[in-house]
């Protein structure tokens, strides 16, 4: 048995783009001393009021202050905090820069069963 031949595909056509605003139209404007066309864009409405004198609001969530009390300390103090010293080091690194010439240095230790860093404050301020 010989098969049918196969059927052409037909390509569809592109579909048409929509559009927010409508399209504009030409007006002509008569005048006293000539005629002029205009081409005049049409008012969308919207949903949207507007509102004057609103007060903005504080800016919600986020954090008060650090977890860590790096900023708090003084030449000579020291922290233990349990974790990764790469977390740790990241917010070492931002006490630095908040307080500038403060300097930290840090260890990775063991203490009480609990890995972490212990972190100490070994200069201050620079006048």
């Amino acid at each position: 048995m010989a098969t049918p031949p196969a059927k052409k595909k037909t390509a569809n056509p592109p579909a048409k783009k929509k559009t927010a605003n409508p399209p504009a139209k030409k007006v002509e404007v008569k005048t006293e001393t000539k005629t002029e066309t205009k081409t005049e864009t049409p008012v969308v409405k919207s949903d949207f009021k507007i509102q004057k004198n609103v007060p903005i609001p504080p800016r919600a969530g986020g954090r008060s202050g650090s977890k860590y009390p790096f900023r708090k300390m003084e030449v000579g103090d020291s922290v233990f905090v349990k974790g990764k010293a790469t977390k740790v080091a990241s917010a070492i690194q931002a006490a630095s820069k908040a307080n500038k010439g403060s300097k930290f240095e840090s260890r990775a230790t063991n203490e009480n069963g609990a890995s972490g860093v212990r972190v100490w404050r070994t200069e201050d301020k620079k006048a």
